[in-house]
């Protein structure tokens, strides 16, 4: 089966009331249609994705014309600075104030059709809660109660474990002056932790959970997928605790927690960017997390 991807290339952050207004438009004409992701491949770029229908991708195209605001940006300086850090997401192609129609390229990205549409259907419901805090700017404290209200309906305190380790990653190859003031950084972007106007409803984990098992059952999916163990132990590990960990890996492969985990923190992540997040910002949050985890002591952060 194909999928298509309508794919907007231009710089987009916070938009105008009216902008947003015609992105919600197609969300709300075309619901359960698409998921959104904002990317640098080939350009900086926002894509409606996962469409089944080729005609419901160019009507969308269609619409998107509508944003009339400058989204360009210099290309000079989006070469030199992905180049200079060598994102893994840098082709060397950019792309500039175009609208596109193509098959969807994430599809490719996947080791079966079952991860794809698990990936497609969980992008699509994050979507839905997220939807009305996208292009805006976003308190931290939006995000982290988000987190908290998944984790507290979980018994396990597996889930500050991905969040001690995505920080621990970079963390650690900082050094000491590097470390001062990153720390710094992070505390002073503060976070509101009690915001009683945040209501999150849905238990998304528990989805997450159940579809992670059958998937599992079925032998669709393990702690490494989309990639294998294979892909990542050939390249270099960032830490000495991620080496450590890859040695350990026949405990956890299988292990739906954190199977679930892994998935769900990554597309979180992935929409934080639609939501104006700062690289600083999702670190601030892993921080806090971080903070909850047994181990973070032990490993001397604080």
């Amino acid at each position: 089966m194909k999928y298509y991807s309508v794919v907007f290339y231009g710089k987009i952050g916070i938009l105008k009331e009216e902008e947003i207004n015609i992105i919600r438009e197609i969300y709300k004409k075309y619901p359960k249609t698409f998921y959104l992701k904002k990317s640098i491949k080939n350009g900086y770029n926002l894509s409606f994705n996962g469409i089944k229908d080729k005609n419901i991708a160019n009507k969308i195209k269609i619409l998107l014309t509508n944003l009339k605001d400058d989204y360009s940006y210099d290309e000079s300086n989006y070469h030199y600075f992905f180049k200079k850090i060598k994102d893994p997401n840098y082709t060397g192609k950019c792309i500039n104030n175009k609208i596109t129609v193509t098959e969807d390229s994430y599809m490719n990205l996947f080791q079966n059709m079952e991860q794809y549409d698990f990936y497609r259907e969980l992008s699509m419901k994050l979507d839905s809660i997220f939807f009305y805090n996208y292009f805006k700017h976003n308190k931290v404290s939006y995000i982290y109660n988000f987190l908290k209200n998944e984790y507290q309906s979980r018994k396990e305190n597996m889930w500050y474990n991905s969040h001690l380790s995505h920080f621990w990653s970079f963390y650690s190859n900082l050094n000491e002056i590097q470390k001062y003031k990153f720390l710094k950084l992070i505390k002073d972007n503060e976070i509101e932790f009690e915001v009683e106007d945040e209501n999150f409803d849905e238990k998304i984990l528990s989805y997450i959970i159940n579809k992670v098992t059958y998937l599992q059952t079925e032998g669709k999916i393990d702690f490494f997928s989309p990639k294998t163990y294979e892909d990542l132990i050939n390249n270099d590990l960032s830490t000495k605790e991620h080496k450590n960990t890859m040695k350990y890996y026949k405990s956890f492969i299988n292990d739906v927690n954190y199977i679930s985990n892994r998935w769900f923190l990554n597309l979180v992540y992935e929409k934080m960017l639609i939501l104006n997040y700062t690289v600083l910002d999702k670190y601030t949050i892993n921080y806090n997390f971080a903070l909850k985890d047994n181990q973070f002591r032990v490993l001397d952060i604080v």
